[in-house]
Formats: structure tokens, sequence, C-alpha cells
């Protein structure tokens, strides 16, 4: 069974049930970490926390824009895990609640673009730091282009060098090796050239 979140308000607030006068551990100054509403960032990229844009959640909008991307919750000015693992904690809680009161009823959220929808809001992972360059639109709403994905790019390339490094060093110990760069000055053709950083990436388009 499925249901158009259009006839489906949730309610998108949260109640600290754990909530105490204990506020020795708030040693940080927002402001000093997270950006308010407008402000310029100092930079083009920056830490965000985002999620898709859901009309039941963040209200009706016309502009067709932010219908397909994320939408910005925070954007931080420096990393701090303490305030990123709360707001984590907070959005994970909330979407759990929302998935649940479906859920409870045998119905499915929709999405009008993305089909997969509630497989992608019911990862543990959803809410999470992503880096990304934040877009101011004109109807006031901030959309985020992610970035996140070229470091897990990067760390494949990365540790596919690596691996070719050990071959490679693995080969020039060899006694062959050895003895032929001992005759001709330099090493066998099979290990002659020692992956770099530069140009890891350069294939990519």
């Amino acid at each position: 069974m499925s249901l158009d979140n259009n006839d489906y308000e949730y309610e998108y607030e949260y109640h600290d049930d754990d909530d105490d006068d204990d506020d020795d551990d708030d040693d940080y100054n927002e402001e000093d970490v997270l950006y308010e509403g407008e402000e310029v960032s100092s930079t083009r990229y920056n830490i965000i926390i985002c999620e898709l844009y859901n009309e039941s959640i963040h209200g009706k909008t016309n502009n067709t824009i932010v219908k397909s991307h994320y939408l910005v919750n925070i954007r931080f000015k420096k990393f701090n895990k303490k305030v990123l693992d709360e707001i984590e904690y907070v959005g994970r809680r909330l979407y759990a609640e929302f998935i649940n009161k479906f859920t409870r009823k045998n119905l499915k959220i929709t999405h009008p673009i993305f089909r997969n929808y509630q497989n992608i809001i019911s990862r543990d992972n959803y809410i999470k730091a992503e880096i990304a360059q934040c877009v101011f639109l004109e109807t006031n709403e901030c959309v985020a282009i992610l970035k996140t994905f070229w470091i897990k790019i990067i760390q494949r390339r990365w540790k596919n060098i690596l691996k070719s490094r050990l071959n490679i060093i693995k080969n020039r110990y060899k006694l062959k090796s050895l003895r032929h760069r001992e005759i001709t000055g330099k090493w066998p053709d099979d290990c002659l050239n020692y992956p770099q950083l530069k140009g890891m990436l350069c294939d990519l388009r």
C-alpha cells in the first residue's frame, strides 16, 4: 500500500527524553562552530548536514530545483565531533520516528523523483557529515552539491597505488632485478616505474 507524502503531515520536531540540567559538557561556542542562516562561508566547500527535500517534512515549494536536491540544514565553520555526533543522533532519531509512523500503518513512503526514497532514508548513515558546495537560491533555500564521493575515489586510488608500490618493491628485492640494475643502471621494466600520487586522478572524466 502506498501513500503520497502530500497526504501525510509529519511534525518535524525533537523532544529530548534524556534531557537533564547538566550543561557541564557544553564546552563549545556554537557561533564558532556553525554558520548562521545566510552567513557567508569563508571557503568554497563546507562540512554540512543535509537531507533530501520532502514536502511532508520541509513544507511546499514552487522551486523545482529544490525538489531534486539535498537541502542544507547545518553548515560547519570548523569540525567539532561533539556537535556532529549530537546532530547526527537527533536527525537519525527523527527519521526513525518518521518511518515508523508509516510502517505501523503498512504504508510506503514515496517521493516524486527518487523511487527508492524509503530505502535511502532508512539507511543508518543517511544523516551524516558531507562535504559540499552550498548554493543559496532566490527562494531562500540552500541546496547542496555533494563532493564527498571524491574522498572515496581518492581512497580507492591510493589503495591501488600502495598495492602497486609494494609489488614493485618486492620485485626490486629479487636478485635478478638487483643484477639488472647493477649492469644497466636502471631497474627492469616490470619494476621500473614507481607509482606517484601526482596525476592519480588524471584519467577521470
